[in-house]
């Protein structure tokens, strides 16, 4: 009995080992959003958590106010634990993936999803997918410019990077 106890014991760091630690729902306080947006911003507001497979998808939804503009940005991460590629992750995105130059994680910009298109960056580390998209009206006019796309995209671009 001492033995397969002592055993059991010896396996617990290792196993410890094999999974990487869970994203917090809402991985930013609302100062890191709020210094790479320069704009008021609320703390985040947990969303969906939803586990299938072994996958666990979960977003946080933060206000950003930036003079009269009022939307959201949405942090949402996809857990794939150990077995998890960025090849699988970003397979099923819609539009086009184009990465972005030097980026040590592979970030890549969302464009062409027709009238869904929004600032959005994915990237992928340790297991994780992470998608960075700003919903609602970010713009001044009817209908978003190219430079307004791009001027958010650089701004998710330089929040902090997670896991």
């Amino acid at each position: 009995m001492f033995i397969r106890t002592a055993s059991w014991l010896l396996l617990l760091p290792v196993t410890g080992l094999a999974q990487s630690s869970p994203v917090p729902v809402c991985p930013f306080t609302a100062a890191q959003v709020s210094a790479a947006f320069g704009a008021k911003v609320s703390e985040g507001q947990p969303g969906r958590t939803d586990k299938f497979g072994g996958i666990t998808m979960q977003d946080c939804r933060y206000q950003v106010k930036a003079g009269r503009l009022d939307f959201t940005l949405m942090v949402q991460t996809t857990h794939y634990g150990q077995n998890g590629t960025a090849e699988e992750h970003f397979r099923m995105m819609a539009g086009k993936l184009m990465p972005v130059p030097g980026d040590k994680d592979g970030a890549r910009v969302q464009t062409a999803q027709g009238d869904m298109t929004t600032p959005a960056v994915h990237y992928f580390r340790q297991g994780v997918g992470v998608q960075l998209r700003i919903l609602g009206v970010y713009y001044e006019g009817m209908k978003a410019t190219e430079s307004e796309l791009a001027a958010w995209q650089k701004k998710l671009l330089a929040l902090p990077r997670i896991p």
